[in-house]
C-alpha cells in the first residue's frame, strides 16, 4: 500500500471514533482551550473560535486547512482559529514534526513552517534522516538551522506538544483532524457552507448573550 494511502485510511479510522466520542463533549458544558497567540489565525479579538487539533502526517488535516480559510475569511472579525498538535500514535515521525514547528515559531515562522510540513508531507515522513529533513525546511525558510536543530535535539518543545495532546483529550478528540466550535461543538461535516452556517450560529449566540 502506498504510503500516502495509509495515513489517509488512518486518519479516517481516528476521525470517526473523536466524531462520535466528540458528541459526548458536545452534550456538556464548553470546555476552555488555552488559546496560543502565535498559533492564531483571523482576528486574536474574536469571541468565536474553531479549536483545530492536528497532525501533521494525516492528509485530511492537509484537506482541511483550505475549507477553514474560506470559513475564516467570511467571518474576519468575529472568527478565528487555534491551532493544536494531536500528532496520532499511528503516525510516530508526526510527534518530530510537531516539535519541529514549535522550534520554527521560536524565530517567528510557526505558520510558514506548518504550511511547508503539509505540502511537502512525504519529503520528511519518508526521510531516513528525520531530523535532517526538519532542519533543512527550516533552511527552506531562512531560519538560523543551528538553532533550529539544538532546539529540535534538545527536546524542547514536548512538553507543549504533549499539552496540546492532553487538552485534546480532555474534550474526547481521538482522531484527526478534529474541530470545536468555542471548545464544545463537534464539526460533524467538513463542508464549507455548513461550518459557516455553525459558525454564523455560534456568532448570534455569543452577541445575544
Amino acid at each position: 500500500m502506498h504510503k500516502k494511502h495509509f495515513l489517509a485510511g488512518a486518519c479516517i479510522v481516528f476521525s470517526l471514533v473523536s466524531l462520535v466520542l466528540g458528541v459526548r463533549a458536545a452534550r456538556g458544558n464548553p470546555k476552555a482551550i488555552e488559546i496560543e497567540p502565535y498559533k492564531v489565525l483571523g482576528n486574536p479579538g474574536a469571541g468565536t473560535f474553531i479549536a483545530e487539533f492536528s497532525d501533521f502526517a494525516c492528509p485530511y488535516c492537509e484537506r482541511i486547512r483550505h475549507p477553514l480559510k474560506e470559513v475564516l475569511d467570511a467571518f474576519p472579525n468575529d472568527l478565528k482559529i487555534l491551532f493544536k498538535h494531536f500528532p496520532l500514535s499511528i503516525h510516530p515521525k508526526a510527534q518530530p514534526a510537531a516539535e519541529a514547528s514549535e522550534c520554527a515559531a521560536d524565530q517567528g515562522k510557526f505558520w510558514e513552517y506548518h504550511d511547508l510540513l503539509f505540502a511537502d508531507v512525504l519529503a520528511w515522513y519518508e526521510a531516513k534522516d528525520l531530523n535532517g529533513k526538519l532542519v533543512e525546511f527550516a533552511g527552506r525558510l531562512a531560519l538560523d538551522p543551528q538553532r533550529f536543530q539544538v532546539c529540535l535535539e534538545s527536546g524542547a518543545k514536548k512538553e507543549i506538544v504533549a499539552r496540546n495532546k492532553r487538552e485534546g483529550r480532555s474534550v474526547f478528540v481521538s482522531g484527526t483532524p478534529t474541530l470545536l466550535l468555542n471548545g464544545r461543538k463537534v464539526f460533524t461535516t467538513h463542508k464549507v457552507e455548513d461550518m459557516k452556517a455553525w459558525v454564523q450560529k455560534a456568532i448570534e449566540e455569543n452577541k445575544a448573550a
